[in-house]
């Protein structure tokens, strides 16, 4: 009883949070240095940032319309390869 009293007030809290976020999202960054993405799913919204130097625009609006979703993609930044770690099987004797 306990459980199923939680699991139908978090339902809840998902269906309002999903009825918000699919209303419209809009996410516009113009800085130098960041890039910001933010998708929302069906129980939370998650926020990625990563280094840009380009901007990026997403717009979606839920409307009988045709949905309008633009992005402008930044080239790829070149980083160093990663180091990775020679490990040896040192259970072994002889």
């Amino acid at each position: 009883m306990k459980y199923s009293c939680v699991l139908l007030l978090l339902a809840t809290v998902a269906c309002f949070l999903v009825s918000l976020s699919s209303a419209s999202t809009t996410t516009t960054t113009t800085d130098a240095t960041t890039t910001t993405t933010t998708t929302a799913s069906s129980s939370d919204t998650t926020t990625t940032t990563t280094s840009s130097s380009d901007t990026t625009t997403t717009t979606e609006a839920s409307s009988s319309k045709k949905k309008k979703h633009v992005i402008h993609y930044k080239r790829k930044v070149h980083r160093p390869k990663k180091v990775r770690k020679i490990r040896r099987n040192r259970n072994r004797s002889g």
